[in-house]
C-alpha cells in the first residue's frame, strides 16, 4: 500500500535508505547526500514530500519530491536546468532489493507525478546514473527526457541528451505541452 511518509516515517526511511545505498552494485547509482539526515527530513515536510510503498508494516520503498528548489538548495544542484518556482525535483528513489522488479519505482514516479500536477509545477527534474538501467527504464517509460550535458564542480556528469553514455548520470527534464508527465 502506497502512503504519504511523515515525520513518523524518518526511521523507517533512514533503515531503508542505508539497506539499499549498502546493496548498490556500483557507487555511482546513487551519491549519498552530504547530509543524510536532513534531506531525509526535508522531504517529510520542510522543502518537499515523500511517498513509501509498505508490505505489512514494512517500508520497502520510497520516493521522495522536492517542492520548493531554493529552500533545499536543489536550485543551486540543478542551475544548469535553469529552475523556476514551478520546477519540482524527483530528488531520491529506493526500492529494498527483495523487493525490485515488482514495478514499484514506476509506481511511485507515477505518484509523484500526480503530486506535482496537484501543486503546478510545469516541469520535473531528477538526476540518474546512466549506470542505472533499471532507474533511468523507468523515468523515460513515465515521459522524461534527456536533454543536454552537465558536468558540477565534485566532478559528476549529468547528461541531458538524447544518448546517454556509460559512466555519466543524467539530468533530465519532463516537459511536453507543458504539462509534467504529458505524453
Amino acid at each position: 500500500m502506497w502512503r504519504r511518509l511523515d515525520v513518523d516515517d524518518y526511521d523507517a526511511v533512514m533503515a531503508l535508505r542505508q539497506t539499499v545505498l549498502g546493496s548498490l552494485p556500483d557507487p555511482d547509482f546513487y551519491v549519498r547526500e552530504d547530509d543524510e539526515r536532513m534531506f531525509v527530513r526535508g522531504h517529510l515536510d520542510l522543502f518537499g514530500e515523500s511517498v513509501g510503498y509498505f508490505d505489512g508494516d514494512a517500508l520497502v520503498a520510497y520516493l521522495a519530491l522536492t517542492t520548493d528548489l531554493v529552500s533545499s538548495a536543489e536550485d543551486i544542484e540543478f542551475a544548469s536546468c535553469e529552475p523556476t518556482f514551478s520546477d519540482v525535483v524527483f530528488a531520491a528513489a529506493m526500492v529494498l532489493p527483495e523487493y525490485r522488479g515488482r514495478a514499484l519505482h514506476r509506481a511511485g514516479i507515477r505518484h509523484h507525478i500526480a503530486a506535482a500536477r496537484a501543486i503546478g509545477a510545469l516541469r520535473g527534474m531528477a538526476q540518474i546514473s546512466a549506470r542505472n538501467h533499471r532507474s533511468l527504464r523507468s523515468y523515460l517509460s513515465e515521459g522524461f527526457r534527456i536533454t543536454r550535458a552537465v558536468e558540477y564542480p565534485d566532478g559528476r556528469r549529468r547528461l541531458r541528451s538524447s544518448t546517454p553514455t556509460a559512466g555519466a548520470a543524467c539530468c533530465w527534464s519532463a516537459i511536453s505541452s507543458g504539462a509534467i508527465g504529458s505524453h
